[in-house]
C-alpha cells in the first residue's frame, strides 16, 4: 500500500466503516498515523490492522494515547509477509524484506499505559524487537487478562517464562499465534493447565520447539473446542499419527497442519545428482502428501501441510 492509497482509503465518509485495513504500507508510521488520527475515522473503528507498517516508537504512542481508541477491540501492529512463501519462517534479506514491524519497547510500554484499550480483545505483536524485561511487564499486564486472540510469532525475546505468565492469565483466549516462539514442551505443559484451555480454537505452534512428546500430549489433553492446531517442525512418524487418529482430548479437533517432509523411512535411499553426476544420496523418507489418508478422514481430521491460510490462521 503506498501513501496515495492510505489517503484514498482514508478519504471514505467518517463512521462509514467500523473496520480499517492500513496493512503493508511502507510509507512509514510518520505519515501514517498522522494521517489516521487526523481523518476523524479512529473514534468510530473497533478494528485498525497496521500489519507491515512500521507503527512503532513515537508514532504507536501518539495513536495509544489517542482517546478516539477507545472503541478499539482489534489492533494489529505484527509483521507479515507480503507475498506467499512455502515456509512459515524463513531468514535472510529476502525474508527481512517481506516483514516489518517496528513496534520497539517504547511503543509496547506506551501500549500498557493507554487507559484508552480497555476493549481491545485481539491483539498481534509478532516480529516485535522488544527486550525481555518489556514482555515480561506485559505477560503481568491487565491488557492480557482481557484478550481473546493474541500473536507472537518470531518474538526471541519473549521467554518461557513470560510466554507461562500469559498463558495462565489470558482466561479468555480463543486464538494464539506462537511460531518461531520459545514455547517448548514446558509451554505445552503450561498450555494444558491454562484455564483457557476450555475455550481455546486456534493454535499455530510451528517451529515453536514442540517435541513428538509435546505434542502427543497436546492431542491427548483435554482441548474440548480445538479446531485447528500447526505442528510444523514437530518430527512426523508412527507415533505422531497414531497420536492424531486416537487422541482422547481434542474431540473437535478438525484441522492438523504438519510439516511436509515425515521421518518415516521409504526402504529406499534418494540419490542427489548435479549435472550427471552423483554427488550425494541419503534415506529415503515419505512425504506427507504420500501418507494413507483413510485413517484421519475416519477420525474427523484434515491433516496437511498447506499453509494457504499463513499467516495468522490463530485470528480466523
Amino acid at each position: 500500500m503506498t501513501l496515495d492509497e492510505v489517503k484514498h482509503t482514508l478519504a471514505q465518509p467518517v463512521g462509514s466503516v467500523s473496520g480499517l485495513s492500513l496493512s503493508g504500507c511502507h510509507a512509514g508510521s510518520a505519515d501514517v498515523v498522522p494521517l489516521l488520527l487526523a481523518s476523524g475515522h479512529l473514534a468510530h473503528l473497533t478494528s485498525l490492522d497496521l500489519t507491515a507498517t512500521p507503527v512503532g516508537g513515537e508514532a504507536l504512542v501518539q495513536l495509544v494515547n489517542s482517546a478516539d481508541c477507545a472503541r478499539l477491540e482489534s489492533l494489529l501492529l505484527g509483521g507479515v509477509e507480503a507475498s506467499s512463501l512455502n515456509a512459515p519462517c524463513s531468514h535472510g534479506k529476502k525474508w527481512a524484506a517481506m516483514v516489518t514491524c517496528d513496534v520497539d519497547d517504547e511503543g509496547l510500554a506506551a501500549l500498557l499505559a493507554s487507559p484508552f484499550l480497555t476493549k481491545l480483545r485481539k491483539l498481534d505483536l509478532s516480529y516485535a524487537v522488544v527486550k525481555p524485561q518489556t514482555w515480561e511487564r506485559f505477560a503481568s499486564s491487565n491488557l492480557v487478562s482481557g484478550l481473546t486472540h493474541f500473536g507472537a510469532e518470531m518474538t526471541s525475546e519473549l521467554s518461557a517464562g513470560a510466554l507461562q505468565t500469559i498463558l495462565s492469565r489470558a482466561t479468555r483466549l480463543e486464538g494464539l499465534g506462537l511460531c518461531c516462539a520459545a514455547l517448548g514442551d514446558a509451554g505445552v505443559e503450561a498450555l494444558i493447565n491454562a484455564p483457557c484451555q476450555a475455550v481455546v480454537r486456534k493454535l499455530e505452534l510451528a517451529l515453536s520447539k514442540v517435541t513428538l512428546a509435546g505434542a502427543r500430549a497436546l492431542l491427548n489433553a483435554p482441548f474440548p473446542k480445538l479446531e485447528r492446531v500447526d505442528l510444523r517442525g514437530v518430527s512426523i512418524d508412527q507415533a505422531l499419527l497414531d497420536a492424531l487418529t486416537t487422541r482422547s482430548g481434542t474431540r473437535a479437533l478438525k484441522t492438523v497442519v504438519l510439516s511436509e517432509k515425515t521421518s518415516m523411512p521409504t526402504g529406499e535411499r534418494d540419490v542427489w545428482y548435479d549435472q550427471g553426476q552423483v554427488v550425494g544420496e541419503s534415506e529415503g523418507l515419505f512425504w506427507l502428501y504420500q501418507l494413507d489418508q483413510k485413517p484421519f478422514r475416519e477420525a474427523g481430521l484434515t491433516v496437511t501441510s498447506d499453509e494457504a491460510r499463513w499467516p495468522r490462521g490463530w485470528l480466523a
